[in-house]
């Protein structure tokens, strides 16, 4: 396991929050979700991706999850938000093609365009990354706030921001940085 990615973790269970996709449905305790990606079935269970009739433990790439809260379909990915603690997530990113774990961040808010994972942000404490992990934006948010949710604003330049502070919910358009190329 990358050492950076366990610190990471642990870091991130103060004060972040976590969502996935917008499409995808967090199941319940003991439901299996059954969809497709690249033609062929999976469904996600507790730990455990099954893809094409075989079982992946997120666990063998991110040892402290200790549950899959969602699973989505990227293009020729899957998407696996593995549960960590009560305010962050690790997301696993599963390759159809050769069936196998190709990239694991911890982060909260992942979103992206259609079925382009190229174009995903996610947001980790106060900043907001890239999917290759540039950084975009940098909030300074006060004391016991959060990100909330990320979505996409009409200008590729800005993302819309959804900040939970103790006494409300605000939502900002936040100008990024280009990702790096």
């Amino acid at each position: 396991m990358n050492k950076e990615l366990l610190l990471s973790g642990l870091l991130l269970l103060s004060g972040m929050s976590w969502s996935a996709h917008a499409g995808a449905t967090p199941p319940r305790e003991g439901d299996s979700v059954r969809m497709t990606a690249s033609g062929k079935s999976y469904s996600c269970e507790g730990i455990v991706l099954t893809y094409d009739g075989s079982d992946y433990d997120i666990r063998e790439a991110v040892p402290i999850a200790n549950s899959i809260m969602t699973c989505s379909a990227a293009g020729r990915h899957i998407v696996v938000n593995g549960h960590v603690g009560p305010m962050g997530g690790a997301y696993l990113i599963f390759d159809t093609e050769t069936k196998k774990f190709e990239k694991e961040f911890c982060g909260a808010n992942l979103i992206w365009r259609d079925a382009d994972l190229n174009t995903a942000v996610y947001s980790s404490g106060t900043d907001i990354y890239a999917y290759d992990g540039s950084l975009l934006a940098s909030l300074d948010l006060p004391d016991n706030a959060f990100i909330r949710a990320l979505s996409f604003a009409e200008s590729p330049a800005h993302l819309k921001v959804t900040i939970e502070l103790p006494d409300r919910t605000q939502t900002l358009t936040v100008p990024v940085r280009s990702a790096a190329k």
